[in-house]
This record gives C-alpha cells, sequence and structure tokens, in this order.
C-alpha cells in the first residue's frame, strides 16, 4: 500500500539560495516532461545559468512563494509562483500565477502536490492575492488532471502558431 504525505517524513519549507541548485535539478526534470509534447520547450545553450539567475531572484523576491518537499535532507517537489500585475483596467490588481513545480515521479500520489499546492494558496492568499493562475500544456493530461483536481478550472485558452 502506497503511503500519503502524513506517513512519510516530509518536511515542506520555503525555499532558500541554498536550494536553487537543487531546484534546478527538477526543473530540467519538468522540463525534460514537457519537450516530449513540443519542441518549442527546447532550451537554450545558456539555460542553466539564466535559470539559476531566475530562481534566485524568485527566492529573493517578496512577490513570489517558492516552497520545496524535502524528504531525508534531499529536495524531491518545488512550487514557484509568483504575484503579478494585471492591466490596469481591471479592479483586481494583481493576480498569482504558478511559475511552476514539479514532484519527483516516485513520490507522486501521496498527496505532496496537493499540499505544495495548498501552502503556496495560503501563503498568496496571505499575501492578498484572491485568484491564482497557471498554464497547462493541451498536450499534458496527467498535468491538467492534476490541477483540475486540485480546483484550478479553465478560463482560457491560450494559442499559438509557427510564423
Amino acid at each position: 500500500m502506497q503511503k500519503n504525505v502524513e506517513e512519510i517524513a516530509v518536511i515542506i519549507r520555503k525555499a532558500t539560495i541554498e536550494d536553487v541548485q537543487s531546484v534546478l535539478v527538477l526543473v530540467y526534470k519538468l522540463m525534460e516532461c514537457h519537450l516530449r509534447f513540443d519542441e518549442y520547450y527546447k532550451l537554450g545553450s545558456n539555460s542553466h545559468a539564466s535559470y539559476s539567475e531566475y530562481f534566485e531572484r524568485l527566492v529573493r523576491s517578496e512577490d513570489t512563494v517558492v516552497i520545496v518537499v524535502e524528504d531525508n535532507r534531499t529536495i524531491v517537489g518545488y512550487l514557484a509562483a509568483k504575484i503579478e500585475e494585471r492591466p490596469p483596467v481591471f479592479k483586481e490588481e494583481k493576480r498569482g500565477w504558478v511559475d511552476s513545480a514539479y514532484v519527483l515521479e516516485n513520490y507522486r500520489g501521496k498527496g505532496i502536490g496537493r499540499k505544495l499546492t495548498e501552502k503556496a494558496l495560503e501563503l498568496l492568499k496571505n499575501k492578498g492575492i484572491k485568484h491564482v493562475e497557471l498554464t497547462v500544456d493541451s498536450k499534458n493530461e496527467l498535468g491538467y488532471k492534476v490541477w483540475k483536481s486540485l480546483g484550478f478550472e479553465t478560463w482560457q485558452i491560450i494559442m499559438k502558431k509557427s510564423v
């Protein structure tokens, strides 16, 4: 029988600068998954340095929430979300945006993604955010199903065209 998050000794906490390189390992696993959906996700030659700088900025920013899941001092999942300005025509001036999230395969199905999401939503709500958005690749059926199970709804469709 598979154990859930309450039955295993994981710690969910805010990420620190020291976590960035460990989180990047998970980010690259996420990118590998996305690359199976579309070549558009192919990384550039300077991606490691760029992502490293980007995640350091996220971790340091007051307008972001970056949390990690640890099991025996190893990071096995993360969620990064940020607060973004909406166009000035809207009454609700800011929104939460899930930048990315990933849980190692052998830790899935244990409630870790749910706990990560609940914690991130709580932290964003404490910062005054009322709505949180994200994108899921249209070919990512599992990702869509997971986010839907966490209470997210489809409300926009983003399209692209090669030119």
